[in-house]
């Protein structure tokens, strides 16, 4: 849960991200600028701040292989869900699966498939004239992972991570601004497993519906399947939402769909829907 706005900023703090928003806005005012959308509160924001001084704006989604069905068609709704969208918006060319990273599916699979990502906006931007690339990712995870990482060229910044703007001033910024984006959190879907297990299109679409089962079974669009290893999964939602799972007729409902798939472990996390909550797989192998 994120504190409330006027516990978290005070005078002092609200002047700090006054002071990155102005740095952000000289590093983009004038410019021509191509956002890479995720599907994501903080893409969106991109727009929403760059919006007013930039000349030219672009918003490109690189549909992958992992990308999750709801990031998807909220992209391709994006028009519609926006009151003020006279911006561009595409949805890009399939990356495809990169077979050595996903096999391997090591702890760097995060930067290879952004690399992928960032390559395709690269090759629009480069032909169409944009003067920089701008990514959503937010200073947690730009400090924790990307930091000290090979930069994806100077045209491609990382603009949040780079200023030290994080999630909870994102969602600050969009409440101030009155963004609406209702929307439970979405990741890709490689977060969904373990590392070092390998990651097949099977496996993806498996998750995919299984977490459509879910979904429908408590009317619950919060929910996450994580797959540790061949027999192993935990269940993810909401705290809130938890009663729902822990119903005895749902759970011999959820225990039958998911064994009849294979799996002889099938555990409801307690502590509920953790953002990018991954495990180390066991040494069974899928």
């Amino acid at each position: 849960m994120f504190r409330k706005q006027e516990e978290y900023y005070s005078t002092e703090m609200e002047q700090e991200l006054n002071q990155k928003l102005a740095i952000f806005y000289e590093k983009i005012r004038g410019k021509k600028i191509l956002i890479g959308l995720t599907g994501g509160l903080k893409s969106y924001m991109l727009v929403e701040l760059a919006r007013p001084v930039v000349t030219e704006m672009k918003c490109m989604f690189v549909e992958t292989s992992y990308t999750s069905p709801s990031d998807l068609e909220y992209v391709r709704n994006f028009k519609k869900n926006d009151d003020n969208a006279e911006i561009e918006t595409d949805v890009i060319q399939k990356l495809d699966l990169n077979q050595n990273i996903l096999i391997l599916n090591s702890d760097e699979r995060d930067f290879f498939c952004k690399k992928g990502i960032a390559d395709i906006l690269e090759k629009e931007r480069s032909s169409n004239g944009y003067d920089v690339i701008l990514d959503g990712t937010a200073g947690e995870q730009f400090q924790s992972f990307w930091n000290g990482k090979q930069k994806f060229g100077d045209n491609y910044l990382m603009i949040f991570g780079e200023l030290g703007i994080f999630r909870e001033d994102v969602v600050y910024l969009s409440k101030k601004h009155g963004f609406k984006f209702n929307r439970p959190p979405e990741i890709n879907l490689l977060s969904r497993f373990a590392y070092n297990i390998p990651i097949t299109e099977d496996l993806l679409k498996l998750v995919v519906v299984m977490e459509g089962f879910l979904k429908n079974l408590t009317n619950n669009d919060l929910v996450r399947v994580r797959i540790l290893d061949k027999d192993h999964i935990i269940i993810e939602t909401g705290q809130k939402e938890l009663s729902r799972l822990l119903d005895e007729k749902t759970r011999k409902k959820i225990y039958n769909e998911f064994s009849d798939k294979g799996f002889s472990s099938i555990n409801i996390d307690l502590a509920g829907y953790r953002r990018n909550n991954l495990f180390k797989a066991s040494k069974n192998t899928l």
